[in-house]
């Protein structure tokens, strides 16, 4: 339980400061300004996914063989060339969508992110590997605090992304600084095993989920961008970034966690597996439902001080969309035993219907709010029945029932805890 919260921590502290920066960025523009930069993060959000997101999944195990360090080091050569590329293209495409040239060149040092984010994906795997995960969350929020002090006079000073992507870059350039010398004062010199085992396939196995997972979150926007614009892109952001940033921060940590202790098991059995995830998944369901009730306060009372009245709509459905959270924490836990017993097609097959559902997202956020997130708790709670089923040889059978009964008591939750401020004329 501790491991996870301090890698919670690690990954919650950049997300936090940036789901704030976008609060204080929308509360000092509109919502088409928010929506140019919402255009430029979803062209980065798919970039990581593609690559640093899939190295992080393979690095911890990578590093420590000579295959797998052959691999990263021609990752770190080649990502940040054609990441770049990505970036300027996606930076192009916001240009020829309509953002003005100031908008264009305040988002212009979001270039350097995967030169940067390349540097650092070594000494966090070493780290990782050898447990100091209360270090790494250390080192991440203090670069996170750092990066807000100097975003935020940006934001209220310019009133554009400038603020948002100053903080966005700061963090993680003082974040791979941070892990180099934390690595290079704690541990040893590494020997590496010998290994025969190709990590380009791993690395193409992992990126292959977390590209259909991403993909239908991405889809969400790309569609709301093009049927509504770039003011409703920048009202759907906001609210995905107010309602899932921590709780996506909890799936990725509770899935390196899990991952880290898989690797390190011994016999790597099937009941080995299990008592693994049911060590962690449990604890990171209660964790999300505090997240999920932490988020429902801060949509109802803390945001409609600090945001105008073109915001009502989306703060409104906040918490329902933290909601959909659960499903994929339980998602994220159970990728590293579908990806030992090789039995990934029951983790990527529900993110390619899910594809389907997205559609229906973008499509019905046009009318209504409350359908596009009923849509997209179908998608989550669809993936995760298929990938129970998929996992259901190390998964014991009241883990089925406990992220259900979660999902519904979330939402019902939500539902009486709006009746009631309703009733007493607060909403």
């Amino acid at each position: 339980m501790i491991t996870l919260l301090w890698a919670f921590v690690e990954r919650l502290a950049p997300r936090a400061g940036t789901a704030l920066l976008m609060v204080i960025f929308a509360a000092t523009s509109d919502p088409t300004t928010v929506g140019y930069y919402a255009a430029m993060m979803t062209g980065y959000a798919i970039l990581q996914a593609i690559t640093d997101g899939a190295a992080k999944r393979i690095a911890t195990a990578a590093v420590a063989t000579t295959t797998g360090t052959r691999f990263l080091r021609t990752y770190r050569v080649w990502y940040p060339i054609l990441g770049t590329l990505f970036l300027a293209c996606t930076l192009a495409i916001v240009g020829w969508w309509g953002a003005p040239v100031p908008d264009l060149l305040a988002m212009t040092p979001m270039l350097a992110l995967p030169t940067i984010m390349a540097t650092s994906i070594v000494p966090l795997a070493r780290l990782q590997r050898a447990g100091s995960w209360k270090l790494i969350s250390g080192i991440s929020g203090s670069s996170a605090a750092i990066a807000l002090l100097a975003g935020v006079p940006l934001v209220l000073w310019l009133h554009n992304a400038l603020g948002s992507v100053t903080q966005l870059v700061l963090t993680e350039l003082l974040f791979s600084i941070g892990l180099h010398l934390a690595a290079k004062r704690t541990l040893s010199p590494q020997i590496l095993i010998e290994s025969e085992e190709s990590y380009a396939a791993a690395f193409a196995s992992a990126g292959g989920f977390i590209i259909s997972m991403q993909a239908q979150y991405q889809l969400d926007r790309i569609a709301v961008g093009a049927l509504g614009g770039a003011g409703a892109l920048g009202a759907f952001n906001l609210g995905w970034s107010l309602s899932r940033s921590i709780t996506d921060s909890l799936s990725t940590s509770t899935l390196n966690v899990i991952q880290s202790r898989v690797m390190d098991a011994r016999e790597k059995s099937a009941d080995e597996i299990r008592e693994i995830i049911m060590d962690s998944l449990p604890h990171a369901i209660r964790v999300g439902g505090v997240v999920v009730a932490a988020t429902y306060v801060a949509a109802r009372f803390v945001a409609p001080v600090i945001l105008d009245a073109s915001w009502d709509d989306m703060l409104r459905v906040v918490p329902l969309m933290s909601a959909t959270a659960i499903p994929s924490i339980v998602c994220y836990c159970l990728l590293p035993a579908l990806m030992y017993f090789g039995r990934m097609r029951w983790a990527i097959t529900p993110r390619l219907i899910g594809l389907a559902f997205s559609l229906g997202v973008g499509s019905a956020v046009q009318y209504s709010l409350d359908a596009a997130i009923w849509f997209a708790m179908a998608r989550e709670l669809t993936a995760m029945t298929i990938m129970l089923i998929g996992a259901a040889a190390v998964v014991e059978r009241r883990m089925v029932l406990l992220p259900i009964i979660a999902t519904t008591v979330a939402c019902g939750g939500i539902a009486v805890a709006d009746f009631a401020l309703s009733a007493m004329g607060v909403l």
